[in-house]
């Protein structure tokens, strides 16, 4: 690598590493049984599903969102964005072919659907949009499109590989089941009328699953409050299960009692636009005897697909499954990214794979440039070489935050359940803080003599901490009329005050003598704050980035808007280390800002930008400035830096 990153040579700064494992999109088990299958952004990662050794990763050109194995054992397909189908050899693991697909317009990624016939002759894609579904089937022969069909969109569709059909619900409601081996081939059947409105309302709103049975005689309709069953041509439906709750809370408005305001109620706007469902997903066994119902209040059930009656449930969701082909066991792809393996004998766990984290919450340099540390969902924190990315270990933190006091003996994280964890990196042990908070802890930062700690938390308040004794100096609510969740805090070099910033317009300064706090700018709400080591700058992300020159710690009105509203969201910030750059992200790209210059100097695209499904959560720079870190929220770390190649 060249030396530091100058306002010289921002220009040359290029993508040069990814690292670590991206979370996992779909999972997929082979028609033999004996290889699990994982789709990520960044391809495909295969293991043994008897001793979960890793076969083999395999990148693809875009993100993958479905896969699909042949019966015979010969083919696995990996459906993803923007159109395209890598077909790969199973026993090898060698590319066959890469197959093409125009995607309709509004394109929703999500509703792909890709299977094979029952005699590996073919393969079935369906593909989706607001307004038609496009079905394609191709020979496994000679990878030539034999069906290539357009129908109108509905209220669902499914495919069903084994009767080669596609069925699409409408609003009447009527079911069209189209022939996908004669395609001028297709019947309209009338849908129970004992079917309430009530049930389709909530289908609408829940963006509900359609699920047939494997011989195609019936289909299961999970509206994301109750589960129908309707065997086809039948005039009455089989059953309705309908004994779930009818909503779950918005987790943004799941807020503690010290975030509410003087009306007892949460001062900042939710999006509601797409209510979180009571029923995530259903799952029938390749028998059709079995369905496994998985909640988003934390339990899944297993129940008779005839019957209903319940064989066992468990304490825990799942946001993709897939069966064994006996239908003895399930692997379960769980919100943090952890995958379990369970008997459906009574759904107890055989073993699980924890090697594609949910979702990467913070990541940090250490002070010495030799360690990175990144924290995940999945409950732990990851530990890589700055050398060459390897993975040098772990520690236990469910955490959400992360930062290094300033000689690196400590690396500080604060957990999403309110506490605050001290790693000392010299013996391994750690300690935790008493009475943290109430709420995920979101952001952290040392004092610059390390001896005190100040940690802002989704419960609305900040505290802050002598570290020796883990004595807690003083818990604030920044803005007690209207309080904000704190999504960042920084501290000037003196430590003669530190600032708050959050999910509200106004941000909140605290002066350290008495704590009086004093409302400061109103360009929120914020998704980060950062001041510069020499407390010359400070910078603030949300809707734009804007920086605020400082003077003798006063602040300048007259602030600079280094991006405009059509940059987009502008989600993180960080000063090189000797503040001579400010390098800000959206979801497209990285920029260089100079802050001599007054004007951005560079920008940089990322690897693969615009197809990756996440989006950046956390950046630093190295301490020498020659590396910048930016960690995606889909577990990814790219590292940028210039090649030692392209150095003047």
């Amino acid at each position: 690598m060249a030396g530091e990153i100058t306002p010289n040579n921002a220009a040359q700064v290029v993508p040069i590493a990814v690292w670590g494992n991206p979370r996992a999109n779909t999972i997929a088990l082979s028609a033999d049984g004996q290889i699990l299958a994982v789709g990520n952004d960044l391809g495909a990662t295969l293991y043994d599903s008897i001793s979960y050794a890793q076969i083999v990763q395999i990148l693809t050109p875009y993100p993958v969102s479905a896969i699909a194995f042949s019966a015979d054992n010969q083919y696995i397909a990996f459906g993803q964005q923007e159109g395209v189908i890598d077909i790969v050899s199973k026993e090898d693991m060698t590319l066959l072919n890469r197959l093409n697909f125009n995607q309709p317009e509004d394109f929703l990624s999500k509703d792909i659907k890709l299977a094979f016939s029952p005699e590996s002759d073919s393969l079935l894609l369906m593909a989706q949009s607001p307004n038609q579904i496009h079905l394609i089937r191709w020979d496994t022969a000679t990878w030539y499109v034999s069906v290539n069909l357009t129908l109108q969109q509905g209220l669902a569709a499914y495919l069903s590989a084994a009767l080669d059909l596609a069925g699409v619900i409408y609003n009447q409601p009527d079911l069209l089941l189209q022939s996908l081996s004669y395609t001028e081939e297709s019947d309209l059947l009338d849908m129970p009328s004992s079917i309430s409105p009530g049930f389709w309302n909530a289908f609408n709103t829940y963006e509900g699953q359609v699920l047939p049975s494997s011989d195609g005689t019936f289909i299961l309709i999970n509206n994301g409050q109750s589960i129908l069953s309707w065997e086809i041509l039948s005039d009455e439906y089989d059953f309705l299960l309908d004994n779930y709750p009818k909503s779950i809370p918005d987790p943004c408005t799941q807020a503690p009692a010290s975030c509410q305001n003087s009306s007892g109620a949460i001062s900042w706007s939710c999006d509601s636009s797409q209510p979180i469902p009571p029923i995530e997903l259903i799952a029938l066994t390749p028998d059709d005897v079995m369905v496994l119902i998985s909640r988003n209040d934390g339990l899944t059930e297993f129940r008779s697909a005839t019957d209903t009656s319940v064989l066992w449930t468990i304490d825990v969701t799942y946001t993709n499954v897939t069966f064994s082909p006996g239908s003895e066991y399930f692997f379960g792809l769980r919100p943090n990214g952890i995958i379990e393996k369970r008997a459906t004998q009574d759904g107890e766990l055989i073993n699980f794979i924890d090697q594609t984290p949910g979702e990467l919450t913070d990541m940090v340099f250490s002070p010495d440039g030799t360690i990175l540390a990144a924290s995940y969902s999945d409950g732990w924190i990851r530990v890589y070489s700055i050398s060459n990315g390897q993975l040098l270990g772990v520690l236990d933190g469910n955490a959400s935050a992360l930062v290094f006091s300033r000689d690196g003996s400590l690396l500080t994280a604060g957990l999403a359940d309110g506490g605050i964890r001290i790693f000392d990196l010299n013996d391994g042990s750690h300690t935790d803080l008493p009475s943290s908070h109430q709420a995920a802890v979101t952001t952290l930062a040392f004092s610059s003599d390390g001896r005190q700690l100040i940690a802002g938390s989704d419960d609305c308040t900040a505290s802050l901490w002598q570290v020796d004794d883990s004595f807690r100096i003083r818990l604030l609510n920044p803005e007690s009329p209207n309080p904000f969740q704190i999504t960042g805090v920084a501290q000037n070099r003196d430590g003669s005050w530190f600032l708050t910033a959050g999910n509200q317009e106004d941000a909140v300064a605290f002066n350290r003598t008495d704590f009086t706090p004093s409302q400061f700018l109103d360009t929120g709400p914020f998704t980060d704050i950062t001041l510069s080591t020499d407390d010359i700058y400070l910078a603030v992300a949300g809707e734009q980035v804007w920086v605020y020159p400082l003077t003798r710690n006063q602040f300048i009105l007259d602030s600079i808007a280094i991006t405009d509203e059509n940059n987009g969201l502008g989600y993180q910030l960080a000063f090189s280390p000797t503040n001579s750059l400010l390098a800000y992200v959206s979801e497209q790209s990285l920029s260089l800002w100079g802050t001599t210059e007054l004007e951005n100097l560079a920008s940089v695209i990322y690897p693969l930008a615009g197809n990756f499904l996440g989006q950046p959560v956390s950046l630093d720079f190295s301490p020498y400035g020659n590396l910048i870190g930016l960690g995606m929220d889909n577990g990814l770390i790219l590292i940028f830096g210039i090649p030692a190649s392209e150095a003047e």
